[in-house]
């Protein structure tokens, strides 16, 4: 069980240290935003699964459904999503959440001299700072 859960959680925060290791524009803020939504979507995915029973080997009962299109299922394998493991959607949304919101919040983002220290190699720091 928890190898279900983890899977998808450890995915879906890879938009995140990828942010945070490799954009210069990443804020706290959006590493924020995107570690709430997988920690909210993996507890929804558990609960889903907890509360609905799985149906029999081939079937799915809808769980949410908009405009008479299956968003979420419940089969017997695990919950779907738009017919995809839930790590999927989890993971586009973690990425769109860490870039949204560090745009959105500029005034956080890391001081020209952390990004100095982290963005430069030993090669290209000037000598003082070589210290």
């Amino acid at each position: 069980m928890a190898t279900q859960y983890a899977f998808a959680g450890y995915s879906a925060l890879t938009p995140l240290l990828v942010g945070a290791i490799f954009w210069r524009k990443s804020t706290r803020w959006g590493a924020l935003a995107s570690a709430l939504w997988v920690a909210a979507a993996v507890l929804g995915v558990a609960a889903i699964q907890q509360l609905i029973p799985p149906p029999a080997p081939g079937l799915a009962v809808p769980v949410w459904t908009v405009f008479g299109t299956e968003i979420i299922t419940r089969s017997s394998a695990g919950t779907m999503v738009l017919g995809m493991l839930p790590v999927v959607p989890m993971t586009l949304i973690s990425g769109a959440l860490m870039a949204a919101v560090s745009l959105m919040t500029p005034s956080a983002r890391p001081s020209p001299l952390t990004l100095t220290r982290y963005f430069t190699t030993a090669r290209q720091q000037p000598a003082a700072a070589a210290d």
